[in-house]
């Protein structure tokens, strides 16, 4: 978990960067995690973890369906 608050952080400072600012109120984090391992999220900060989310008008679930 400390990759991904790098990250977040990483993505903060470059947005900032080029004038673009992260509302952290409505920012939402999904991890899907296909490997099974149950993460640490507790030292992310500020962001909300969520199991699925709607952007626009599609369903984002934490479920990945691989079709080959």
């Amino acid at each position: 978990m400390k990759d991904m608050k790098e990250l977040l952080q990483r993505l903060e400072v470059e947005s900032l960067e080029l004038g673009l600012c992260i509302n952290k109120s409505k920012t939402k984090l999904m991890i899907v995690d296909r490997s099974e391992n149950l993460l640490d999220t507790t030292n992310i900060p500020s962001v909300e973890i969520v199991e699925d989310y709607i952007y626009l008008p599609k369903n984002a679930t934490m479920v990945v369906v691989c079709r080959r």
